[in-house]
């Protein structure tokens, strides 16, 4: 059986290269484009109004001094998420912003932030009562930057 790296590392080189060409001529030729891509198993959801936070490790290489986000593309997976339910991306000393919505899309709102600051994934279930675990399943991210 494939591991979490191997089913999802073709995907996120696609995404990346597809968001690459996406960029305008006259961005591409201001500086060079480089990506990232950071993958992790999601903690277990194990009670309500408790943050559970999952860190994504950067692979490749790291962004040179003075590189800034163009775009993240992300994904994430629990299975059969309750009323309450909601995940964050965030970046270390930074923002987060909701990702409840859509388990996997390209997002701006890091745009200009410095790409070597690790991402982590926030879920959490709010309200009241007993709450049935929730598994972690896969999680994505792919930062493009300029350097």
């Amino acid at each position: 059986m494939a591991t979490i790296t191997e089913r999802w590392r073709p995907a996120g080189a696609a995404v990346a290269l597809a968001l690459l060409a996406t960029l305008p001529g006259g961005a591409r030729a201001q500086g060079v484009e480089r990506a990232y891509s950071g993958e992790a198993g999601l903690v277990r959801v194990d009670r309500r109004n408790a943050n559970f936070d999952t860190r994504l490790p950067i692979v490749g290489r790291p962004p040179a001094p003075g590189a800034r986000i163009l775009s993240v593309s992300y994904r994430w997976h629990y299975d059969n998420p309750p009323a309450g339910f909601s995940m964050a991306l965030c970046q270390e000393g930074g923002r987060c912003s909701d990702v409840s919505d859509a388990s996997a899309r390209q997002t701006l709102a890091f745009v200009g932030e410095d790409p070597a600051r690790p991402f982590y994934f926030r879920a959490r279930v709010s309200g009241q009562g007993n709450l049935l675990p929730l598994g972690g399943g896969p999680a994505q991210i792919i930062v493009v930057w300029r350097e």
